[in-house]
């Protein structure tokens, strides 16, 4: 896709919208690749091949099965507070928390350093922000809270 590309623009409409976005790179020589590239880097997940997007799911279908339910509002009977349980992270989770550890890092540096799949770190940090463990910086670059 090239920077002003529609491809590029329904592409920031549908991360807008909360929808996962995918990239397949392109030649780095070649203008028409930029708008794939800068999406890329602001936080599409790169796809080298199609398995990718089906491990990408399967990671996704996880998380949400791994996901607390919360009471219904319609639930009547007064409940007590319960403390809030401790973050549960997986195996990936507590290696990310290790390497940022000693500050902040980009998608890219901790998907080199921790030897997981880029969908797998990603889909990891999502589910550490959500745990409240994790942010992000302006520059997209991840630390702990």
């Amino acid at each position: 896709a090239g920077k002003r590309s529609g491809a590029v623009i329904t592409a920031n409409i549908a991360a807008d919208e909360g929808r996962e976005v995918y990239c397949v790179p392109g030649n780095i020589f070649d203008g028409s690749s930029i708008g794939c590239h800068e999406l890329i880097r602001t936080g599409a997940k790169l796809v080298d091949m199609p398995q990718d997007i089906l491990d990408d799911k399967r990671s996704w279908q996880q998380a949400m099965n791994r996901r607390i339910t919360q009471p219904s509002i319609f639930d009547c009977a007064p409940q007590e507070p319960k403390p809030a349980p401790a973050p549960v992270t997986t195996e990936l989770g507590a290696k990310l928390l290790a390497l940022l550890q000693a500050g902040a890092l980009s998608l890219e540096k901790l998907t080199e350093q921790s030897g997981a799949a880029f969908a797998a770190v990603s889909m990891e940090l999502l589910d550490l922000q959500a745990a409240g463990l994790v942010a992000a910086d302006q520059a997209q670059r991840y630390y702990r809270k």
